[in-house]
């Protein structure tokens, strides 16, 4: 979320425009070169003033340093988020968020869709880990990040693809409360009706 709101990060997100990057190890610097949209150029007017080739040059070296430096800063915000161990491969592996949150989901096991739903099943409730509003939210989760994105394929439908990404309807919220207190204690929903 934060690194969505600083426009000086947004653009390493996925789909943005410098949403891939080079390894630390095939290229220090991680981004070569500017994208073409960024590249200002010579005798281009800029607050009506012309540009000269050379300040045009030491402005597009001043933008790729800034780029460069904002990419820095959200590895290292990203790195600050994850385990030790995964640190390393933010900070010299990836390539981009994408790969980052692709090596979180396979370190972790981490599956949300098709068959990996039926892990909710393996959700016990324990006070000893949990207190009820964790759990609850625990529970909610999982059943969240099963919702379908837009473009996904809905194979009971005759695989009709969604225009929009699915929501949590006043009903279905009402429903994960039902199963999530009926987990916790099973005279808890007659107690709460």
């Amino acid at each position: 979320m934060y690194i969505s709101q600083d426009p000086d990060f947004k653009i390493f997100l996925p789909d943005q425009l410098y949403g891939k990057w080079t390894c630390f190890e095939e290229d220090r610097n991680r981004i070569p070169a500017l994208k073409a949209r960024d590249i200002i150029v010579a005798r281009n007017n800029r607050n009506g003033e012309n540009i000269t080739e050379e300040e045009a040059l030491e402005a597009n070296d001043e933008k790729l340093d800034k780029i460069r430096t904002s990419l820095r800063t959200v590895l290292s915000i990203v790195g600050k988020c994850v385990s030790e161990g995964h640190y390393t491969s933010v900070i010299k592996h990836s390539t981009s968020l994408t790969w980052i949150y692709n090596m979180l989901r396979s370190d972790y096991d981490i599956q949300n869709k098709g068959v990996h739903f039926f892990n909710i099943l393996e959700i016990k409730y324990d006070p000893a880990k949990h207190t009820p509003v964790a759990f609850y939210n625990l529970y909610r989760t999982i059943i969240s990040n099963n919702l379908a994105k837009r473009g996904d394929s809905i194979k009971y439908k005759n695989n009709e693809v969604l225009e929009n990404d699915e929501k949590f309807s006043p009903m279905l919220e009402d429903l994960v409360l039902l199963d999530a207190i009926k987990e916790i204690d099973t005279r808890l929903p007659m107690y709460v009706k």
